[in-house]
Formats: C-alpha cells, structure tokens, sequence
C-alpha cells in the first residue's frame, strides 16, 4: 500500500528527492505496521539506503494517520547520533550524567558531601540520591537536565541503548510540583544498529557486585564448594567443568537484604547528621553510603532473577585469591530486553545494514513470533564496484602452523602488489591481535617496500592514532587490526581489504562458551548462533569498504573455514550478489 509521498519535503524534510528504494522501504514498514498489525519489523537496509531518513518519514507518517506522535530512537556510536541530528533539525540528543558538570555553586548546601577538589559530574552530583533545588532538575536547570527536558520535548529523540535501558524504568518523572508519565515512553521505538542491541542490552542488564563493597558490608560469598559440575561443548569436545550455581547464589543474596538494608539506613543516619553539621567526614560518609546503597540494588536485582539457567555468575580473583569482583550477567537478552525497552513501545523498528539471522535475532531478543517481520531491501551500489572474493589459503585455527600463516601473508602481499592496489590502502582484519602482529612481521617479504603497520601493546600506535594516520596519510598505508569489523565509514580511503582469518568468537570466555553449548527445547540453538555471529561479523567486514555510490574496493577472504559457515549461516542478499570464488589465472 503506498503511503510514502513523492517529495521529501511534503514530509517536512528539508532534501529534494528521495534516494533509490527508499520509497519502496517506507510503504513496506507503514503496510506491516497498520495493515498487518506487526509490532516489530526488522528492516535489513545495506549502506546507502537512507536509513535514517527512512526511519524519520516512518515516524511523521504514522503521527499522520494518528498512531504516534514521537519517537526514541536508539544507537550504539556518536557517529550515527550525529547523523540523525544533522539530518533531522528537531531530533534531540540525550547524553548520560557523566558528560555534564554539576553546575551548583562550591558553597551550596546541596553539595555537602561532594568532594570539592575534583569536577563534579552530575553522575555523582546530589541529585542522583534526590536532594538538590528542584530548578536545578527541571527544564531550566544545569546541563543535563536542560538537554533531558529539551530531548523530552522532541518528536525525535536520540540516545544509546545503556542510557535508555535506565531511564525507561522510571514510570514517572518530576517537572516542577506536576507528576508527569515517562517521556521517552513513546508510540515508536527505532532500533538503529540493531545488530549490537542483544549485545548492548545484555551488557547493560549486567549486576557486578564489588569486592571491597562486601568486605565493608562484612557479607561472606558462597564457598567455591558450591560450584556444580557442567558437561559442555560438542561431541569432539566435550568437557566437564565447574560453573557457578546461580540457584545458590539467589538464596545467598535474598538473607543478605534484610541486614544490608539496616546498615544503609545506619549509613543514611550518620551521613545526615554530618550533613547538617556541615562536620568533616560528610564526604566518606556520603561515599560509603553510596556504595551499600549500590551493593543492595545489586542484590535486590540479583534476589528477583526468575531464570537461573538463563543467567551467568563469574568471579574475578586478584592475584592473591580476593575478590575483586562477581559479575552476573544474563546469557541472552530474551531474559531482559523486553521489560528493559520493548515492552514500553507501540512500535519497534529494528534498523541494520547487518541485523544478522533475523530468526534467530528474534529469538534472543524475546520477541514474539507473530508480532515480528523482516524486510530485506537491495544494496544501491553496483556490485562490481564491490565484489567479495573467497579464496581459500588455508584453514585457520590455534593449531595453525607457520607455514599456513606465511601462505596467508605471501596472498595478502600478492593482493597489495597487483598494479590496480599498488597505490590504494589496504585494510586486513586479522580475527586477533596476536594474529596481527604475526601478519605485520611476515608481510615485510611480501610487500615490495611498503609497510603494514598495527596497534597496541608493542606498536608505536594506540587504535586511534593509527585509524588516524591510515586515513590521513597520503601514502597508500596497510593496516592490520582486529579492531574495525564494524563502525567504520571511510568512503574513498579503503582501497582494497583482506579478512585473513574468520572471527570465530573466543570459546575461552566462559560466557561464549556457555551459550554456545546452550540448547533450546532440545535444539542447538546456541552453536547456530555463534555460527550465525561469526557469518555476521564477516558479513560487517566486507561493508566496511564501499561507502558511496561511485566507491569501489574488493574484500579478499582467505580463511578456507568460511566456507563450512557460508553453508550454514544465513547471508543477506547484498552480500551473496557481490559474492564469487576467487580464482588466479
């Protein structure tokens, strides 16, 4: 059904003309959002499709037919904050506390108990426990809260998923004496990025429970003994380790609550009374009571968990055996997404030039089957001026020998010696940073002059400062990282690319190791999705270099175990139409 209009600006934009498809995709979302009643469309869109414009008209046109009148947009870097913001005049950015200064004067009152030595943020200014002058929490107050009630005003409000994952628990706010709902509660939700929500969501949902805040509490953890023995990996590797029993661990931090909520009170007592002597020690007593604080949501959270299977509890040992910390995490976003944001939305737009396998996306994000629909819409660029090449050098793994990775060096060097490459930069994703500096000191041989260079520990740049001189300098540079699968938008810098070796995820983090034996109703779920991630992040790889119509660059994939995950993995159109086994004549 078509209810796009012919011009941008009958929309209010101010651009003449809408981008190729973009029309087309606008009229598909409308149709499953009011025709056919979906609550969530996933909307696969490559590079170059507009989705931000997309998203934009999405949203006036549902407040056209009366189904919404603003929107929260989420994403998961500045770059693309920026984007929506010089695209949209009345999109509104909403930054967390730490990027604002707490704007009370050293003298006030409100700010006993603050350490004046050091710039006072507003994610430790008084107001995060209450008490400051309600002017300074309302629209025309200090910083944060100027560009909080600005963004609360928006039609379109930008902020990342951590941020938003917080303010949208509270069902109410305060502007001035009147008690209004939550206004980034709103009739659309777009999910921008929406490959890296489930990530975002799950980090976000994390619980760490801070060594030295139970030693203060005198609160003794579980003993090791209470650890259960767990059978995982598949039928070549299977092994049986000791893992946390997350049972265990909830009754633990249910008898805690009662007494640690005493001693709060006892904190909040003594706090008070130094406060309003304006005594010396109102600072530490301030800090203690915010840490015992902290350590009771924590463990209020961690008591209320319905799901132990679901969850993940690790602990992190100094090297003397203390605890430094135990971090609970769930292990996939199923268990929090849906009373963390979705549930607060009419309407989910879930946004991505790579959203991965939509099924299983769906299933980790917990969202309903007959709610969800995914559209699939083609790239805009040519497809010779990005083709993606296999060629299998060798198969990859940590009993790789040398000899398999000076083949792979000798095929990149070949590749950044072919007279069309001589003089364009060279991108190669290496899987690792060990794999990086193993490339960077074999490919001297096989460069003809010109050097690769990398970052980090034993490298003369940091990840930034050598983005920086990749793209800045005039000569045609070789980088070699693990580091920019995703997030970057070089157009016309990257001439040619290499992903040397698949980015199978590290089955040495217990948390990918336990989902990846997890199994679903009987079904291997867990090893379809860590397929599925690494297929995703290759897939990401080769969108790093073609970022406009007329750019144009290869990727060169030389890892031979591409071709078992290329079998097994969904891949989105864009990708397998520029796809081809590579062969040397």
């Amino acid at each position: 059904m078509k209810y796009c209009p012919d011009s941008p600006k009958d929309l209010g934009f101010t651009v003449d003309s809408w981008w190729t498809g973009q029309q087309e995709s606008i009229d598909l979302i409308l149709t499953e959002f009011i025709n056919n009643g979906k609550k969530y469309v996933m909307l696969g869109a490559p590079t170059g499709c507009g989705k931000t414009l997309i998203a934009s008209a999405v949203q006036r046109l549902l407040a056209k037919h009366a189904l919404g009148r603003a929107s929260l947009v989420l994403t998961h870097t500045i770059g693309l904050q920026k984007q929506y913001q010089k695209t949209l005049v009345d999109a509104a950015v909403v930054t967390g506390r730490g990027n604002h200064l707490c704007e009370l004067s050293e003298d006030s009152d409100y700010r006993i108990g603050t350490d004046s030595k050091n710039p006072l943020t507003a994610e430790d200014a008084p107001c995060v426990e209450g008490p400051c002058p309600e002017d300074m929490k309302g629209p025309g107050g200090c910083g944060y809260y100027r560009q909080w009630w600005i963004a609360a005003r928006s039609p379109m409000t930008i902020m990342n998923y951590a941020y938003a994952a917080r303010v949208l628990q509270q069902p109410y706010y305060k502007d001035g004496e009147t008690t209004i709902p939550n206004p980034f509660r709103r009739d659309l939700l777009v999910a921008d990025e929406c490959h890296l929500a489930h990530d975002a969501l799950v980090q976000a949902a994390n619980l760490t429970l801070w060594g030295g805040s139970l030693a203060r509490a005198n609160i003794q953890i579980p003993s090791l003994v209470t650890r259960v023995e767990t059978t995982e990996g598949g039928p070549r590797s299977q092994k049986t380790v000791l893992r946390e029993s997350v049972p265990v661990w909830i009754d633990w931090a249910t008898a805690q609550l009662q007494p640690l909520r005493r001693q709060v009170g006892d904190l909040a007592q003594q706090f008070d009374s130094l406060a309003r002597s304006k005594a010396r020690g109102a600072v530490e007593a301030r800090t203690r009571l915010k840490r015992a604080q902290s350590l009771l949501d924590s463990l209020t959270a961690l008591s209320k968990i319905a799901n132990p299977n679901e969850w993940i509890i690790r602990r992190d040992l100094t090297f003397d055996k203390k605890i430094r910390s135990i971090t609970i995490e769930p292990l996939w976003g199923w268990s929090v997404a849906g009373d963390m944001v979705f549930k607060h939305f009419q309407r989910v737009l879930l946004m991505s030039a790579t959203p991965g396998t939509p099924e299983l996306e769906r299933i980790k994000l917990g969202l309903p089957k007959d709610e969800f629909v995914y559209i699939e819409r083609p790239s805009t660029f040519k497809r010779e001026n990005r083709p993606v090449y296999f060629w299998p050098i060798a198969k990859l793994s940590y009993t790789s020998t040398d000899a398999d990775w000076e083949r792979i060096a000798k095929a990149i060097g070949w590749i950044a010696t072919r007279p069309e490459h001589l003089q364009r930069k060279g991108l190669v994703h290496s899987g690792s940073k060990a794999n990086a500096d193993r490339l960077v000191k074999l490919l001297d041989r096989y460069l003809g002059g010109r050097r690769a260079f990398s970052h980090g520990d034993g490298h003369s740049h940091s990840r930034e400062s050598a983005l920086e001189e990749f793209t800045t300098s005039d000569e045609p540079r070789i980088l070699v990282t693990a580091s920019f699968t995703t997030g970057l938008d070089l157009p016309y810098i990257i001439g040619w690319q290499v992903i040397a070796k698949v980015p199978f995820a590290s089955l040495g983090d217990e948390i990918t190791a336990r989902r990846k034996a997890f199994k679903l109703n009987g079904y291997d779920f867990g090893a379809k999705a860590y397929t599925a991630d690494t297929a995703n992040t290759v897939v990401q790889a080769a969108g790093r270099i073609v970022r406009a119509p007329d750019d144009t660059g290869p990727t060169y994939i030389l890892d031979g175990n591409w071709e078992i995950v290329k079998q097994q993995a969904y891949l989105p159109a864009w990708f397998l139409d520029a796809y081809q086994v590579f062969r040397v004549e």
